[in-house]
């Protein structure tokens, strides 16, 4: 195909297309309303198509007079989430953004959906327009879980606190001397790694760790992990293939790139569980920037439900504790309920 200046390229021959039935619709509405006024046989001669990612754009221009019209297959929106690396969103196809989304929800492989397409003939955007999109829905999760978060971690707290045989906040002073009164709760908590093959190894890069409250069976800490970036991987092997490397090298210096990075922990997901519950432990107390979190959001669990596979329930109770103190670890002793034996340990 004739790619032009504008992205667009000539569309010609037979074909498929994803169309927007409402659209169809007021094109047809449109251009036989105007042949009727025209009158004397009248008709919409075909001029040209233009393709723009999955949307195609045809012309069309009336026999008896200099009317022209036009037919889009999709309408054009714009995002309020600008893709990674840019500024602004700027208009797209409705059929790019709607695959996928659509895809992202299905839980299937992006480039195994544009494959599925192009074989059927459909008409496709290219696979690096693709990407932008999953890019901006990535921004777009990422923002809302944060913020739904919050939220679960708030409702948390004044569902704990509205429970009858509920004993009251933990009172302790934070790192400048503050009085902070902490609310008290129970959750469940669990890891998992991506993905378990034969024998159980595990052979991804990837681990995730939840914590679930008991009061309001919601979401209320999740932990992502990863331990390998597709970019630091290329940067390494193009110092590898320049001829400079040597076996004494620092490759981790190697290894820096532009963009964003996406290996964020050292611990594959066979031993991430541990590491991820201190980081939670951390979090609902004390934000990015080490700040106490509020009385309305921030939660002490002084019961902690585990399927005892690792260490991880005592893990976040000691981080929880360290940051307290001592005199509220006295005072308030964490239960750690193993389901897997039916055991019951006080620490």
């Amino acid at each position: 195909s004739n790619r032009k200046y504008d992205g667009s390229r000539e569309v010609g021959g037979d074909g498929f297309c994803v169309t927007h039935i409402g659209s169809r619709r007021d094109f047809v509405r449109d251009s036989s309303a105007h042949t009727s006024a025209c009158g004397g046989g009248a008709k919409m001669i075909y001029c040209e198509s233009v393709g723009h990612g999955s949307s195609i754009w045809e012309k069309y221009r009336c026999s008896k007079c200099d009317y022209v019209a036009t037919y889009d297959t999709c309408r054009y929106i714009n995002t309020d989430t600008a893709a990674r690396g840019r500024t602004r969103a700027r208009k797209q196809p409705e059929t790019n953004n709607k695959i996928v989304k659509s895809a992202r929800e299905a839980g299937v492989n992006l480039s195994k959906a544009r494959e599925l397409f192009t074989g059927a003939g459909i008409v496709m955007p290219a696979y690096r327009n693709m990407l932008e999109q999953e890019s901006k829905i990535r921004e777009v999760i990422e923002s809302l879980s944060e913020e739904r978060l919050e939220q679960n971690r708030r409702e948390h707290c004044a569902a704990a606190r509205r429970v009858p045989d509920y004993h009251g906040d933990i009172v302790w002073r934070d790192s400048k001397g503050e009085l902070r009164s902490t609310c008290r709760g129970a959750a469940c908590m669990d890891g998992g790694g991506l993905t378990r093959a034969y024998n159980h190894r595990y052979k991804g890069n990837q681990a995730a760790f939840i914590v679930i409250s008991l009061v309001t069976n919601m979401p209320i800490g999740i932990v992502w992990t990863n331990n390998s970036c597709g970019k630091c991987i290329r940067a390494l092997y193009k110092y590898q293939r320049s001829g400079n490397a040597t076996s004494s090298a620092n490759y981790m210096q190697h290894m820096k790139h532009g963009g964003v990075c996406y290996r964020n922990s050292k611990c594959g997901p066979g031993t991430a569980e541990e590491p991820s519950a201190e980081q939670a432990a951390e979090e609902f107390l004390l934000n990015d920037a080490g700040e106490y979190r509020g009385d309305d959001t921030a939660i002490f669990l002084d019961e902690v439900v585990s399927d005892n596979d690792t260490r991880a329930p005592n893990k976040f109770i000691a981080k929880q504790a360290e940051i307290i103190g001592e005199n509220a670890w006295r005072r308030f002793s964490p239960l750690v309920t193993v389901s897997a034996v039916g055991q019951r340990a006080e620490i």
